[in-house]
């Protein structure tokens, strides 16, 4: 049994009797290694979490930003274009998937924000 009762932590008392005992069950036959590999399962998938809102805050982010660009463009006479710069591959690269993200962005479908990553468990 892994149940320290001198610990800090304890687990959630559910108000459902049956559910408090097959909590209490799998805690009882837990073994170390057992709560280990949850512990880390548990840490990445908040990792994993972390990451997706930071990625749904960015695009959220540059969302606003090409809207209003296009706000401040359609207020002028000029018209704008990306120019790509040759100086080597990798410049051209990146003004390549700029263009195309904003392309992205400006076209029929937008872009879904909220969009989460789905983390299921490995056997």
């Amino acid at each position: 049994m892994m149940i320290d009762r001198a610990a800090g932590v304890t687990p959630t008392r559910f108000v459902d009797r049956g559910l408090r005992q097959e909590i209490g069950g799998l805690i009882g036959k837990a073994t170390r290694d057992d709560m280990l590999r949850t512990f880390l399962w548990v840490s990445e998938c908040q990792i994993a979490q972390e990451i997706c809102e930071a990625w749904e805050k960015f695009i959220s982010s540059l969302d606003r930003e090409v809207r209003d660009a296009n706000s401040l463009k359609a207020a002028t006479d000029r018209t704008y274009s990306w120019v790509p710069d040759s100086r080597d591959e990798i410049t051209k690269d990146c003004h390549d998937a700029s263009s195309a993200l904003l392309a992205e962005l400006q076209g029929p479908s937008p872009m879904k924000v909220g969009t989460r990553l789905l983390i299921t468990r490995r056997a």
